[in-house]
């Protein structure tokens, strides 16, 4: 476990740090906060802690009206107390030092219609006073570090989420008024608080030294992120480019007007290539991390309910030209009562129709919920291919699979959860609704028989856990039963299966494991056979793979 100790109380960077750490990776962190504002403490022994965190500072105001007496203040502030704190830090033996510089060290950005990207070799010029002062820190702290003390040096772009200060919330409110808004092509390097949060924690675990410039995955345009956050809040705003137009002509205005129209449409980006790194920090896309700053009502719902949802789902839907049948499914996870951690993934497969576009139209109610949403489109080998692109891409602990057409009952993870809580499990699974193509249900029982069979194991239902997968690896890829194949070397690994007697999931008749041909039939025979002989079962099962053959054609 590493001490952190936050020079600077009641950030707004400190605060969400601090909270994150609770959240994610309270079993390796333990924070302390101190405040900065009186001289107390440089009376404390930092000795104690693994790490020094600095955010106290004076924010951006604006420039021109300002006095020399507050210049002197950002200065004081922003330069000396930083510096000062570093070489405290150094003197106690703590062993690094961590510094939140900004990307207002390299100027103001660059007018309307011209572009302005910041690389590693880019000199740090700052504009004005304030932008000053956090430079003259930014090459102080980096002069003490040496041999026994790491210095790591964050030059963030602009920092936004959950009550976040600055221009944001101010272009927030306006997306949420505005019915039209100036269609201008731009692009803005920003960071979402908790893809930094993370990024914070990755450095000092690692205990990463240097100059670091996080930033989100993908760039920002500003007209795109003001209809995006209006159509979060149900506010249709239209872009027009007769005002992107007028906008680009103002941007040469010389005087208040013109900054003020480089201020929201100019351009400042890091290259993306000095924000990549070898460990993962971007925890959610510019359009997740919007969703999350304006909808978070079940934030904090699952904050609450933490101790009796501490179970990270990950769901995953494999689809392929599914525009008449997706909708059922994701609103059965969109239903769930189950306010812990979720992902949701869909493994698309390069679909021809309105699927992909139909499951992006749920985003925003995914990400209200609290349910982290991710849809994935290209072309797969088939659907264990898929379903193993979604398996590689889950980070839950434990993994259910729900195929498009099909869908849970509301109470699913739920009920896994507390099963898995008073009885952990390597794989569970539950009864299953077969629902024919007149609507007639029949009731498909779950049951761990003594001789291995397929007809008491249903696939819609069954939970695995992520580390299970890891142990004894994917699907084969090589015929339409992998998913039973999986089930049958989990039962010879001698995993933990637990199994409940209740209807979790819905699944619909008539797909490729239905189909009454001889032809297809005997394929399936064979394919099922298969299984067993790989995982050692005798050829007596031969008999059963013929009667499961039957009893479909009697059901479908």
């Amino acid at each position: 476990m590493k001490k952190v100790l936050i020079t600077g109380a009641n950030s707004y960077i400190g605060t969400n740090f601090e909270e994150y750490v609770k959240e994610h990776y309270s079993s390796e962190f333990e924070i302390d906060t101190i405040d900065m504002t009186n001289t107390r403490w440089r009376e404390e022994d930092f000795g104690s802690y693994d790490c020094v965190f600095h955010v106290a500072g004076l924010a951006h105001v604006d420039v021109g009206k300002v006095d020399e007496a507050m210049k002197a203040m950002y200065y004081a502030v922003n330069t000396n107390l930083a510096i000062e704190t570093c070489r405290k830090a150094k003197a106690d033996g703590v062993k690094q030092f961590v510094f939140m510089s900004s990307a207002i060290i390299y100027g103001d950005s660059a007018p309307c219609g011209k572009k302005k990207v910041i690389t590693r070799d880019t000199e740090p010029s700052p504009d004005n006073f304030y932008g000053d002062s956090k430079w003259q820190a930014d090459k102080g702290v980096r002069e003490l570090a040496g041999d026994d003390f790491i210095v790591t040096v964050l030059r963030p772009p602009m920092i936004y989420g959950k009550g976040s200060k600055g221009n944001y919330p101010k272009l927030s409110r306006f997306a949420q008024k505005v019915l039209m808004f100036p269609d201008v092509v731009n692009e803005r390097s920003m960071l979402y608080i908790e893809n930094l949060c993370e990024f914070l924690c990755q450095v000092m675990i690692r205990g990463e030294g240097g100059i670091f410039w996080p930033q989100n995955e993908s760039y920002a345009n500003t007209s795109k992120m003001v209809k995006y956050i209006g159509r979060l809040h149900g506010n249709k705003v239209v872009l027009s480019k007769f005002m992107g137009f007028g906008v680009r002509i103002a941007s040469r205005v010389s005087g208040k007007i013109g900054g003020l129209v480089n201020k929201v449409f100019g351009n400042l980006t890091y290259d993306k290539t000095i924000s990549k790194y070898d460990f993962k920090y971007q925890k959610y896309s510019l359009k997740d991390s919007l969703a999350r700053t304006e909808l978070n009502q079940y934030q904090e719902l699952q904050k609450q309910l933490k101790s009796d949802f501490n179970i990270k789902f990950s769901i995953i839907t494999i689809c392929f030209n599914s525009e008449s049948e997706i909708r059922k499914t994701i609103e059965s996870v969109l239903a769930q009562d189950y306010y812990g951690d979720v992902e949701y993934i869909i493994i698309d497969g390069a679909s021809k129709d309105r699927t992909v576009e139909i499951a992006e139209s749920y985003r925003s109610q995914f990400i209200r919920k609290g349910y982290r949403y991710i849809i994935s489109s290209e072309p797969d080998n088939g659907i264990y291919d898929a379903m193993n692109k979604g398996i590689k891409k889950s980070t839950g602990d434990i993994v259910g699979i729900i195929n498009s057409g099909d869908w849970y009952e509301k109470n699913a993870l739920k009920t896994v959860a507390l099963t898995y809580n008073s009885s952990p499990f390597d794989m569970f699974y539950a009864d299953i609704n077969l629902v024919k193509a007149d609507g007639k249900v029949i009731v498909k029982h779950s049951r761990k028989d003594k001789y291995i069979t397929s007809r008491h194991w249903n696939h819609p239902t069954s939970f695995v856990t992520k580390k299970t997968y890891e142990e004894i690896g994917l699907y084969r890829c090589v015929g339409i039963h992998d998913d039973f194949e999986f089930f049958l070397r989990v039962r010879r690994a001698g995993k933990r299966i637990k199994i409940k007697n209740v209807v979790l999931a819905n699944f619909m008749m008539g797909g490729t494991s239905n189909n009454k041909s001889l032809k297809k039939s005997l394929e399936r025979v064979r394919d099922r056979y298969n299984c067993y002989r790989v995982n050692s079962y005798g050829p007596l099962y031969l008999i059963e793979c013929v009667g499961i053959e039957i009893v479909k054609a009697i059901l479908s």
